[in-house]
């Protein structure tokens, strides 16, 4: 429920608070100057209020005077329109303008002027009644262009980056899958090659790999030019250690000769 008053001296802080003033005048010089201003019958300050979990609190504000000149003649002057922005788009504008109009009414005037940042904001509200001069919706309309406009090469900026990322996160995942490729490739090649030096050593060394290696007895003697004969040395050289001759008629069995 928004109610409409007058001003009064404890709205001070709360207004120019909504007008943005608060910094430029202080709440008593202000409230002193709209009691002076208002004693003509020519000025009128209302305050638009919203009870909220009991509490009144202070959602917007309107100044207006009557004023006469050659190209309006008599007509009243919306000096200023303030609405919290938390209350906007809930009627506080057209609650202020319907008290307005009223107060211009009784005094005979029916033509109402808004020059406020708000006067967009009080017509979007439904106030017919209302002449919003030419230049302040000439600026509304080009700020909501330009808004537009912004709004669109911002999109667009953020597509060609968000595009370019894309790209540049492609090109790096194909070259890690490359690396990942080739690792694969070279790791397979070693296993390979592993493999048969392990394949040539077995069959250089006549061993059946499924046979256990710290068996007691000696190895078989090897073939080829350089064939070896191994058996465990577990005395000297501890268990796995082998022993390697060259290839001859002879077999070497039991312990080893190291008078030489």
């Amino acid at each position: 429920m928004i109610h409409v008053r007058e001003f009064q001296a404890r709205d001070s802080d709360v207004v120019l608070h909504l007008l943005d003033l608060k910094d430029i005048i202080n709440s008593s010089s202000f409230s002193e100057k709209v009691f002076q201003l208002s004693e003509s019958g020519d000025f009128l300050a209302l305050i638009a209020e919203a009870n909220q979990d009991g509490k009144h609190l202070i959602v917007g504000c309107a100044f207006l005077r009557l004023l006469e000149t050659i190209s309006r003649g008599l007509h009243c002057q919306i000096e200023e329109l303030a609405i919290d922005k938390a209350w906007l788009r809930q009627g506080v504008g057209k609650c202020l303008m319907d008290r307005a109009t009223s107060w211009a009414k009784e005094r005979g005037v029916s033509d109402i002027y808004v020059d406020s940042p708000y006067a967009s904001t009080a017509v979007k509200e439904g106030i017919d009644s209302v002449f919003v001069r030419d230049e302040v919706l000439e600026v509304a309309q080009q700020y909501e262009a330009e808004k537009q406009e912004l709004q669109q090469s911002l999109k667009k900026q953020y597509n060609s980056t968000i595009s370019k990322l894309e790209e540049e996160y492609e090109a790096k995942k194909q070259q890690q899958d490359e690396v990942i490729r080739n690792l694969q490739s070279q790791l397979q090649d070693a296993t390979q090659y592993l493999e048969e030096q392990q394949a040539e050593e077995n069959e250089l060394l006549n061993i059946d790999p499924s046979s256990p290696r710290n068996q007691a007895g000696p190895y078989p003697r090897g073939r080829g030019l350089w064939g070896t004969l191994c058996f465990p040395i577990r005395k000297t050289c501890g268990p796995g250690s082998c022993l390697r001759l060259p290839s001859g008629p002879a077999s070497v069995r039991g312990s080893t000769d190291r008078s030489n």
